[in-house]
């Protein structure tokens, strides 16, 4: 079938500078609206990757706090690390031993920290601290046989706390539970920031990129009103009716939407890509193992989706131009009595529309699972990592959490 002039129209490149240079034109007069809206877009982008965060530390410090006991009376070269650059893991010490949260063992270099497992240095019991207080010292002195005196805390294993009477266990761990509440505080304020900045830059940027659209359609209307009449003779009513209405109205939700949607999204995957790295850099770059088949596949879906979107624009301006061809022209077409021939016509045209937009479903119908299937893949291998780590006593339950977190996000 001959192509129309609107289809060969379409033949362009996928960044046309000079177009997008006249369309930011039209944002120039509202550019502060844009930029506010933009800062308030980051904001709200940098708060998202905070909640994983709150709670890797809810759990590391409350929920579920490991704590080991290790004796380096036979290493003094790791006894002195401790007293240097690793200062800032120790929670207590006395002598030549300290007290540590498990999973910062494993910011020891890797041969010192399999010596100690393997010199059975690093015991697998678990230890649970309290600070030294009037309270704590109370339950103490009544549980002699469970909780000993450690520098300014004392510890139990954990495995003994439910030897403890509930009302000492609600005692000891009270703190625990305050911080948690203190979590619960930041995390409500969160979310009421997050919901006050978004309104706000939801508002700001659809209001500016209306009166963007609103200027750059007036502008179509009067430069058409400019244009010869051996234009509107190559070029059917529909099509331009297609250009000032259902083209703008995708340019506006460009403009509204998916403008400061990439940008959100490039800030939160380079904030989640540096927060992975921190928290642990190893089980970030396996978990990235799968970022190589993300790449390519999107790549390879850009190229075609463009296609098959265009070619939905094309056959949607066909249908308005063959709508608009008939109503105007109804006197004469039910003068010669051609009303079935141009029902076929249209039918026709109808279902050539139907067709590009099944094939537009069925790319995103590819693309979303295969997507989801790769989500899952790195999630699979974050686990399959990060149980092992757990199990090492190498990292922390609340690190699993929140890499799963941060995962889903950066692929949403």
């Amino acid at each position: 079938m001959r192509r129309t002039f609107f289809e060969k129209e379409t033949e362009s490149k996928l960044y046309d500078k000079d177009l997008m240079s006249r369309l930011f034109k039209y944002l120039l007069p509202y550019k502060k609206q844009y930029l506010l809206s933009i800062f308030l877009l980051l904001v709200v982008a940098l708060s998202n990757t905070a909640v994983p965060y709150l709670l890797k530390y809810g759990i590391d410090n409350y929920i579920k706090p490991s704590e080991k006991l290790v004796d380096l009376k036979d290493n003094p070269k790791i006894s002195e690390e401790f007293r240097g650059q690793y200062k800032k893991y120790v929670i207590d010490r006395v002598g030549k031993k300290i007290l540590i949260k498990s999973y910062n063992l494993d910011k020891l270099p890797a041969s010192d920290f399999h010596h100690l497992k393997r010199e059975n240095i690093i015991k697998k019991t678990f230890i649970a601290s309290f600070e030294v207080n009037k309270k704590t010292t109370q339950i103490a002195q009544k549980n002699p046989n469970l909780l000993k005196k450690f520098g300014n805390h004392y510890i139990i294993n954990k495995e003994q706390i439910n030897q403890l009477s509930p009302e000492d266990a609600r005692i000891l761990q009270s703190k625990n539970i305050d911080g948690l509440l203190k979590l619960a505080i930041i995390f409500l304020l969160i979310l009421i920031i997050r919901f006050a900045f978004n309104y706000a830059q939801i508002y700001l940027n659809q209001w500016a990129s209306m009166h963007s659209i609103y200027d750059l359609r007036v502008k179509l209307f009067a430069h058409m009103q400019k244009l010869p009449m051996s234009y509107f003779d190559k070029n059917p009513v529909g099509r331009l009716v297609t250009r000032v209405t259902n083209d703008l109205h995708v340019l506006s939700h460009m403009l509204g939407e998916s403008l400061v949607t990439v940008i959100q999204d490039f800030v939160m995957m380079g904030a989640i890509f540096i927060i992975m790295i921190v928290i642990d850099y190893k089980l970030a770059l396996i978990t990235f193992t799968v970022l190589p088949l993300v790449i390519l596949f999107v790549v390879k879906f850009k190229d075609y989706i463009r296609k098959v979107y265009r070619m939905v624009r094309i056959k949607l301006a066909n249908i308005n131009s063959k709508l608009s061809e008939n109503i105007s022209g109804m006197k004469t077409i039910q003068l010669f009595h051609q009303e079935k021939e141009k029902l076929k016509e249209f039918k026709e045209t109808t279902l050539e529309y139907y067709f590009a937009e099944l094939k537009q479903l069925k790319v995103f119908a590819v693309f979303r699972p295969f997507i989801d299937v790769l989500l899952y893949l790195a999630i699979a291998l974050i686990l399959w990592y990060g149980s092992g780590q757990i199990m090492a006593d190498m990292m922390s339950l609340g690190v699993l959490v929140a890499f799963i977190g941060y995962i889903r996000r950066f692929f949403r």
